[in-house]
Order: C-alpha cells, then structure tokens, then sequence
C-alpha cells in the first residue's frame, strides 16, 4: 500500500505528485501532525533570516524629551 502526496512549488502550483511507501508513524493522528510538522520546518528553514539590529551609532536621538 503506498501514500499519495501532493508536491507543490513555492508559488503554489502543484508541481507533481509522490508516492510513498506506507510509514507506521505517518498513519492516523499523530502521523499527521508528524507530516505538518516536518513541512512546517522544511519551509522555515527556506526563510532568509536577513533581521538585524542598530547599532549605537545607527540610532538616532538622544531619547531626551523633545519639549518643555
């Protein structure tokens, strides 16, 4: 018995389709969430990461109040 799996591609058109030999620890509830969870970390690992912090001399203004 084989598992069907939709593949799609980043602009979400489905690119082809994958069969998998039956997993144990993909059947039933728990298999399910085992799937969401690998995809979920798949697609955070694509992410670029690029945040970055100011430095002290990016930052402008004293933090002083500006009126009276």
């Amino acid at each position: 018995m084989f598992m069907k799996l939709l593949v799609y591609s980043s602009d979400a058109t489905r690119s082809q389709e994958k069969e998998f030999s039956r997993i144990p620890s993909f059947e039933g509830r728990k298999g399910i969430k085992a799937l969401k969870d690998a995809v979920v970390a798949y697609q955070a690992n694509l992410r670029q990461g690029n945040a970055c912090t100011k430095t002290r001399a990016e930052v402008s203004g004293s933090g002083k109040k500006p009126y009276r």
